[in-house]
């Protein structure tokens, strides 16, 4: 391309009064002289202009001085002089100083004569000498830069190589950026389109190859993103826009991307398979091993993120996790772990936050780090959209809705938190439409690496501030998320110069004017309500029928019918009404209510669960650490409340349900959704009883008061007379444990003698009328503890009813006579029917029978499973 000037002044501004002078003489002079005040045109970006008279120029003369040599730009300025002729043999770099100081003139400039033009009396001898080759040049001719002459492709990647081994100087790291773009841009215009033409601007090059259809697909992201890096204007001039890591990061990310793309992968780091060829084997073919560690990892992948790839794997005790390989160079290590400790402590719907991390040290060397997350299925939203392209509006609003709600968790953490880095490579769908945002990248994302997806995506859903690399608010997040719901609607990186559509800007106006994330939730919700389309469940649906991988096939347990299957790492599970069967979620520890691959309903919080209570006609209840009680009939959640501490127990009436908190709290849940709360005494409750299938029920706080009722009304008290392990009904007589006796109290409150029964633990409802049954632990010899069943009728007398294996321990007993499910000391569950065990999951972390014992549901590693027993 022809030079349009003869030279470009370099200069910091705080020399603006004595270089002024020295380009007016120039311009007396005749030359063609490129000078920010006169070149410079509003609506353009500062780099890229800046760029171009830099490369659009045969000579650079570099106006020295101490504000100079301690300025970034005005070093990326010379460095790149310098770099287009490291020998100078076409005299293109030309120091001078301006202005002399305390600093002497660095190194790589002494091979050079620098002028002085900062002595008045010897202005008119330098500046002769500073002018005389380059007027000689000019008046003479120069021989014309060779318009198809260019750098071969080995020349083009080794300058790629060159900024990308040195990011470790941001200034150096610059103007070799600036040098490997243009002559990969240019490279790239002359082999897939033809010759520029002379006037043609380096960014209209990479406009033309942006819009062209001629590169591989790959290739147009990092394109995009050094089209949009070039024209974000710096605000203030370019001397006020800070050089840092975060800064130059993201177009080092695309060069990164494309030199892989053009001149095949160069990079001397660690990839995710060579990591995984060095890594242990697992206990199966498929499996890898972090070493010193019990984490092991399967293949294939599940996907990528920003810091490396992402697989399905377990511990040692067989539960479920993800493994996400960390592919970061060793100098980002404590930033990492910093990052790590910062959100493990979050527990909110919608944000997977980490579990654990670690140095993935392989014969004493550290070879990548690891971070283990909760059980992930599903795909990131980056991925629906590579596969099936812009989103209908229902479905993409829906997606924003659930970040949203994982954005209020960040931001009302205490202390507030910013997530920093969201956008859809680290925002996971699950196969219910459910979609949880990945707490990954924020500190981590100015280190370059090889893995430059997820780094090509943080720049473009960048706010201002996190792209020139200021503090973060949570108004980065929020722009974040605004330009998330933008790329799922058009399919297309948000940039600032390309509107959206009108169908779609409403709600992206709306969404912009939001100042807390809570406020943006409620904008997305109302929008989902109202938005055409499929929901994100439907299109989720059809993604993994048409791109999924198949389900594994899962082995019925020979004397039951397997009647469904969800793919949902859980807990627990229990079986409500039908095919219906509710989930406690492993990772976001919430609860759902599930057929196969439906979601019929979702809580809105975590909850650590502490008691359950079955009732007749498939009822059920869950109670939390924190108080949360959550009432289940129909197969439907209908009631939820919370008390003012963790749930000490819970039972169903014939009409409701009680719970009592270890506080104070005792209240009364309908179905029909309302809640009373009733009179209580000072110390908590600790148990409740109900007498069969009727109202009347007691509750024993923790000093040993027994109070009772009769619906809503206490009609008695008792005073404590000794610590009271456990109580149930029997008929109309109350059985009571206390210091391993069983103690009956009639209806007039009478009481009957103690009877010793050592071992005595705990009281449950029973399949006979008025009975109830009393599990007792006994030691054996080698040390282990085996648990019996004994029915328990009104006469206080006691039948042997069941006696489980030593060391196994009782997990569910439905009202159907002997039908119980345990947890074996051998590993796994077992389901158990009149005596003997019917079925044995090896690999089941629960198991649960319903309440009349027709339904089990069976928690194994990424699945539930729900039987059914016929007899």
């Amino acid at each position: 391309m022809t030079a349009r000037y003869d030279i470009f002044v370099s200069y910091s501004t705080t020399d603006r009064d004595v270089t002024e002078p020295l380009v007016a003489r120039l311009r007396d002079d005749g030359y063609q002289v490129w000078f920010d005040d006169a070149e410079m045109v509003g609506g353009r970006p500062v780099l890229g202009q800046v760029s171009d008279g830099l490369r659009d120029a045969n000579h650079m003369i570099a106006c020295l001085s101490d504000a100079y040599l301690d300025g970034g730009w005005t070093r990326h300025e010379l460095d790149v002089s310098i770099t287009a002729d490291p020998a100078n043999r076409g005299g293109r770099t030309r120091p001078a100083w301006i202005r002399r100081g305390r600093l002497d003139a660095p190194n790589f400039l002494s091979q050079l004569y620098i002028c002085d033009l900062s002595r008045p009396e010897r202005f008119e001898a330098e500046y002769t000498k500073l002018t005389k080759d380059i007027r000689r040049l000019r008046d003479h001719g120069r021989p014309a830069r060779a318009e198809t002459d260019g750098p071969d492709e080995e020349a083009v990647a080794r300058a790629c190589d060159r900024a990308l081994e040195a990011v470790d100087d941001p200034s150096r790291t610059l103007f070799l950026l600036g040098q490997a773009t243009e002559l990969l841009l240019v490279f790239l215009y002359r082999r897939h389109i033809g010759e520029p033409p002379p006037a043609g601007t380096l960014d209209w090059v990479l406009e033309r190859l942006v819009r062209s259809a001629l590169l591989p697909p790959e290739a147009y992201a990092p394109l995009a993103l050094l089209h949009e890096y070039r024209r974000q204007t710096v605000r203030g001039g370019i001397h006020e826009f800070a050089i840092t890591v975060e800064t130059v990061v993201p177009a080092l990310t695309a060069l990164n991307a494309l030199s892989q793309v053009f001149f095949g992968d160069r990079s001397r780091h660690s990839t995710g398979e060579d990591l995984w060829a060095v890594l242990p084997h697992g206990d199966h073919t498929t499996e890898r091993r972090i070493p010193g560690t019990a984490y092991h990892l399967r293949e294939p992948p599940l996907s990528q993120n920003s810091l490396g790839p992402l697989y399905a794997g377990r511990d040692a005790d067989q539960n479920e996790l993800t493994v996400n390989l960390v592919l970061l160079p060793e100098s980002a290590d404590d930033r990492f772990f910093e990052e790590v400790s910062r959100f493990t402590r979050l527990r909110a719907v919608g944000i997977v936050a980490p579990l654990a991390a670690g140095r993935i040290m392989v014969h004493d060397e550290r070879r990548a780090l690891y971070m283990i997350l909760p059980s992930l299925e599903g795909t990131s939203a980056r991925d629906l959209l590579e596969h099936l392209g812009p989103l209908p509006e229902r479905a993409a609003y829906e997606l924003c809705a659930d970040v949203a709600r994982a954005l209020v968790g960040f931001h009302q953490a205490v202390p507030p938190l910013v997530h920093g880095d969201v956008k859809p490579a680290n925002i996971m769908v699950d196969r219910f439409g459910r979609a949880a945002v990945l707490c990954v990248g924020r500190q981590v994302a100015s280190v370059a690496t090889q893995n430059v997806g997820g780094r090509i995506d943080s720049y473009f859903f960048a706010d201002r501030d996190k792209r020139s690399g200021r503090p973060l608010t949570p108004q980065t997040d929020l722009h974040a998320l605004h330009s998330v719901l933008r790329y799922l609607l058009t399919g297309r990186y948000p940039t600032a110069s390309e509107p959206a559509g009108e169908e779609v800007a409403g709600v992206l106006t709306q969404l912009a004017g939001c100042h807390t994330a809570l406020d943006a939730l409620k904008v997305l919700r109302a929008a989902a309500a109202n938005g055409n389309g499929q929901g994100l469940a439907s299109v989720v649906h059809g993604y993994r029928h048409r791109y999924g991988r198949p389900e594994p096939a899962t082995p019925a347990g020979g004397a039951l019918d397997l009647v469904d299957s969800c793919p949902i790492d859980a807990h627990r599970a229990w079986p409500l009404t039908g095919e219906r069967v509710l989930v406690w979620e492993r990772g976001s520890d919430t609860l759902s209510v599930v057929t196969g691959t439906t979601l019929h309903w979702r809580d809105t919080t975590p909850i650590a669960v502490r008691r359950v209570a079955h009732g007749v006609d498939q009822r059920l209840a869950v109670g939390g650490w924190e108080g949360e009680v959550r009432l289940f009939a129909g197969g439907d959640g209908v009631t939820s409340t919370r008390l003012d501490g963790a749930v000490g127990d819970l039972r169903f009436t014939d009409t409701g349900l009680v719970a009592g908190s270890w506080k104070r709290s005792l209240r009364y849940l309908r179905t029909d959704g309302t809640t009373e709360d009733l009179v209580t005494g000072e110390r908590g409750v600790h148990r409740i009883a109900v007498a069969g299938r009727s109202e009347r029920f007691t509750v024993v706080d923790h000093s040993g008061s027994l109070a009772t009722y009769v619906g809503t009304r206490r009609v008695s008290t008792e005073p404590a007379r000794e610590p009271v392990r456990d109580i149930a009904y029997a008929g109309t007589r109350l059985v009571v444990i206390t210091d391993e006796a069983l103690t009956g109290i009639r209806v007039d409150g009478s009481r009957g003698a103690p009877v010793a029964h050592p071992g005595a633990f705990q009281l449950l409802p029973a399949p006979v009328p008025g009975c109830c049954v009393l599990v007792s632990l006994t030691g054996t010899p080698d040390g282990s503890v085996t648990a019996r069943g004994w029915l328990v009728d009104e006469e206080e007398r006691l039948l042997p009813y069941f006696a489980l294996a030593p060391g196994d321990t009782l997990l569910s007993l439905s009202t159907a006579a002997k039908r119980y499910t345990v947890n074996r000391s051998s590993g796994g569950c077992a389901y158990w029917r009149g005596g003997a065990e019917l079925v044995a999951w090896p690999d089941a972390v629960s198991a649960t029978v319903s309440e009349d014992g027709r339904r089990i549901a069976v928690c194994r590693p990424g699945r539930v499973e729900l039987y059914e027993d016929a007899a």
